[in-house]
């Protein structure tokens, strides 16, 4: 569930062009990248 959140908050702030990961560790970097695909992934199938 808390994966699902950060994912749509990246997604949310990713559209809306307000980049909050101005510090990005290693892990957060694999997590929105996974979070990108994913969610390119569901915009697919929703189309």
């Amino acid at each position: 569930v808390d994966m699902d959140g950060e994912c749509i908050g990246i997604l949310i702030g990713g559209m809306y062009g307000c980049d909050n990961f101005s510090i990005v560790t290693p892990a957060k970097l694999v997590r929105i990248a996974m979070c990108k695909a994913l969610a390119k992934i569901i915009m697919e199938k929703v189309e």
